[in-house]
């Protein structure tokens, strides 16, 4: 919210400004206000000096008037304004301040800073896990990499696979690989026991959600640790 002199605040008639009177709607209001701007918008009146003062203060006007909050503070401000005081017996003179800031809902300090964390540390966790889980080590150096196919033993998934010397084995398929029956995946397996294996798993689609998960608890950590200085750079999203 712009911040407003008491004597702005107070005796300029925000009405007037856009033409309106004390009972507009929000809607008249809205459109009082892209009708003025456009009509004296700087760069519509590049001869007129006074044309910036003018769409200023319509802009200053929507401001106060389209915020619910400082409308009701402001015509309070105004009524206040009108009402005689009735020690002098004249009109009172006290100019209302401007309202207070807009109350929000702001977490204690401690309570951000420790969600933030936990968000950023699940986020790093969730992306290691996805890069070391889901696409699985490389092999060893002495470890020899083939293709092998899904299959089901019955409620065991198994990798069939055929070794360079010809023999055929259908270890075990860790639960963490998401393939299915019939598709085809590198596997690495020790050569003294091919039952030993390390699988590659290629679920693109895995990896995105995943990937995707991750970042999007990364950046809130990042938004609910950065909060306070946002709201002060951008008070009016806030």
């Amino acid at each position: 919210m712009t911040s407003l002199g008491s004597r702005d605040w107070a005796r300029t008639d925000f009405y007037a400004v856009l033409g309106l009177d004390e009972r507009a709607t929000r809607a008249e209001i809205d459109a009082a206000y892209k009708r003025l701007a456009k009509e004296l918008h700087p760069d519509a009146r590049p001869d007129d000096p006074r044309a910036g003062d003018r769409f200023a203060a319509v802009a200053r006007a929507r401001e106060i008037l389209g915020d619910p909050w400082t409308r009701q503070a402001y015509d309070a401000s105004r009524a206040e304004l009108r009402r005689p005081d009735p020690g002098a017996g004249e009109p009172w003179h006290n100019l209302a301040p401007p309202p207070p800031p807009r109350p929000g809902r702001i977490l204690p300090a401690r309570v951000r800073i420790a969600i933030g964390a936990v968000l950023l540390v699940a986020g790093l966790a969730m992306t290691v896990w996805t890069l070391v889980a889901t696409l699985g080590p490389a092999g060893t150096d002495r470890s020899v990499a083939t293709t092998g196919v899904v299959r089901t033993a019955g409620d065991e998934r198994r990798i069939t696979f055929r070794t360079r010397e010809g023999r055929v084995v259908s270890p075990i398929l860790p639960d963490r690989v998401t393939a299915s029956p019939g598709d085809r995946i590198t596997v690495h397996y020790e050569p003294a026991d091919p039952t030993r294996i390390i699988v590659r798993d290629s679920n693109v689609l895995v990896v995105i959600t995943l990937g995707v998960a991750a970042l999007k608890l990364l950046v809130g950590g990042v938004l609910v640790l950065a909060y306070p200085s946002l709201r002060a750079r951008f008070p009016g999203s806030a």
